[in-house]
């Protein structure tokens, strides 16, 4: 798949995302936001029992959202993660949560074939990964995590606004437009491609799913103020074409409402 690499989590946010007291954007915005949407896809889990339901977790980081999971009642053998990284799988798997863990690329074609033991899933969770994905990297993961899931499967989704849409250095990167060296709170340099919510919409319905439930998440923190966004939809049984049979590019988003 053409466009630049992804940006790598390594140990340095490991340690961060674990450290006790949690950070405050765990503890403010994605603990209570994906707690609350992986409770409201368990209302429409295909499965009869919680405990039968496959799970799969996009972009495991320091593994917080399986912990959300295994609290909820899934089952830990049912349970996979995925990761770019190595040395975040690695971490993850130390834990003892009894997840299976895997390095895997959600945006890789190939990537039903590497899980077509763990596949298909009744519920697929990703927090903060979309918008570390340019804009065919993000047609590419839906279009694999529609692959993936059961049919009326759920996605759970957590993903920012750019609350620092004005500032000079976003650009249009011909991709998605990118914040560049933005200073993650473990210290690194990161990259992030930047989308409203209108775009998450319009691309995750385009790319076969029905959205059931979203929430508009504001953070009561004087040190996290970025607004999130929730979204809980649906494997779409009668969708047929895909995105990515059209051999669209990045124009495909539109962007003709953004504001910088």
């Amino acid at each position: 798949m053409s466009g630049p690499e992804h940006y790598s989590f390594g140990e340095k946010y490991f340690k961060w995302s674990r450290s006790n007291p949690p950070p405050e954007i765990w503890l403010k915005v994605e603990n209570p936001a994906m707690t609350s949407g992986i409770n409201e896809a368990m209302l429409y889990l295909p499965q009869t029992s919680v405990e039968d339901a496959r799970v799969l977790d996009v972009g495991v980081g320091g593994a917080k959202v399986v912990d959300l999971l295994l609290q909820s009642g899934f089952s830990p053998k049912n349970i996979t993660g995925i990761d770019i990284s190595p040395t975040i799988i690695s971490l993850a798997k130390k834990l003892g949560q009894g997840a299976n863990y895997c390095v895997a690329d959600i945006t890789n074609p190939k990537i039903t074939k590497k899980l077509s033991q763990e596949a298909p899933f009744d519920l697929i969770t990703c927090s903060m990964v979309f918008n570390h994905l340019t804009d065919s990297q993000l047609i590419f993961a839906l279009s694999n995590i529609f692959n993936l899931l059961v049919d009326r499967g759920s996605l759970v989704a957590l993903v920012p606004y750019p609350k620092k849409s004005k500032r000079s250095d976003l650009i249009d990167a011909n991709d998605g437009y990118v914040l560049c060296n933005d200073i993650a709170p473990w210290g690194d340099i990161v990259q992030y491609h930047h989308r409203n919510f209108a775009q998450y919409f319009e691309t995750i319905e385009m790319s076969g799913f029905i959205p059931h439930f979203q929430s508009f998440c504001r953070p009561n923190s004087p040190v996290e103020t970025t607004n999130r966004l929730l979204i809980v939809a649906r494997k779409d049984v009668q969708f047929k074409n895909s995105l990515i049979n059209h051999n669209l590019g990045p124009e495909l988003i539109n962007r003709h409402n953004y504001s910088r």
